[in-house]
């Protein structure tokens, strides 16, 4: 009886929420339609379908990641029943609050016996994941901010960027020699996995990562031009906004962080239209 009082009422709770997020992305797109009508005469259908691709395997490659984090411990929840409640989720993302999101995901999983501490950890991985995906993608951007002189530059922030991404993908094995207090901590803060699983996980996060910032190119290139002489920079740069936004997720709005990735992306933008378009004609 009260598993099934707990049942009803997880689903009269998830409900709401999920109704929440798509009013408020019907809302988002309302507020923006003046634009896309005016712009809708200028749009190459063909690169904005590319870039809709691209985003959909992005998600899909997200997902896997959720699903291999599961997986990971030990749960036997189907990549399918997996992914659509992964979904279901991010869908949450677009209520104002960040707290809903992470509210939400767990409210869906427990519901399939997936306990909270693992939720919780599986959240933390996952971030990092997505963090450490779009550092190494980001690198592509770096010929962006740097000219040839400063190419030393480039190389130190690459060097940094390799060495901290190998020692995060040894963190599952490392803590085995530290004592008992700071492993407790490790295995907390970072995936436990083996090397390879790590290895396996972050290169899934760079393909994912690569499709969202091949996305981005593609779905502003069918409103506005973009020259190919700087197709995978602008791959490098659209990752490196997202993950200036996606890092500000510790603010307490999501209106913060949402705030903070326009501002970075205008602004790689205005440098790409006004700066770097005519010098590469």
């Amino acid at each position: 009886m009260r598993t099934r009082l707990n049942e009803v009422v997880k689903f009269l709770i998830g409900l709401p929420l999920t109704l929440l997020a798509l009013f408020f992305i019907l809302k988002i797109i309302a507020t923006q339609s003046p634009t896309l009508i005016n712009n809708f005469h200028s749009l190459h259908v063909f690169l904005l379908g590319y870039g809709v691709i691209s985003f959909l395997i992005f998600y899909f490659l997200r997902s896997f990641i959720w699903y291999r984090i599961l997986k990971n411990h030990n749960y036997t929840l189907s990549f399918r029943e997996s992914g659509y409640l992964w979904a279901l989720s991010e869908l949450k993302r677009y209520i104002p609050g960040n707290i809903l999101f992470f509210f939400g995901r767990a409210v869906l999983f427990q519901q399939k016996g997936i306990q909270k501490k693992d939720i919780a950890k599986g959240l933390i991985f996952e971030a990092e994941l997505f963090v450490v995906g779009s550092a190494i993608v980001s690198l592509l951007s770096l010929p962006f901010f740097f000219s040839k002189g400063q190419i030393g530059y480039g190389w130190l922030i690459a060097l940094v960027i390799a060495g901290l991404s190998v020692l995060y993908c040894l963190a599952g094995s490392s803590h085995l020699r530290l004592s008992h207090k700071l492993q407790r901590v490790v295995t907390f803060l970072f995936p436990p996995y083996s090397f390879t699983e790590n290895v396996f996980l972050v290169w899934i996060s760079i393909i994912a990562l690569f499709f969202f910032g091949l996305g981005n190119y593609f779905v502003i290139s069918s409103v506005v031009y973009l020259t190919p002489k700087l197709f995978l920079e602008l791959i490098g740069v659209f990752d490196f906004a997202f993950v200036v936004g996606y890092l500000s997720v510790i603010k307490t709005h999501h209106q913060a962080s949402s705030g903070q990735h326009s501002f970075c992306s205008h602004r790689m933008l205005h440098h790409l239209l006004y700066d770097r378009f005519f010098s590469s004609l």
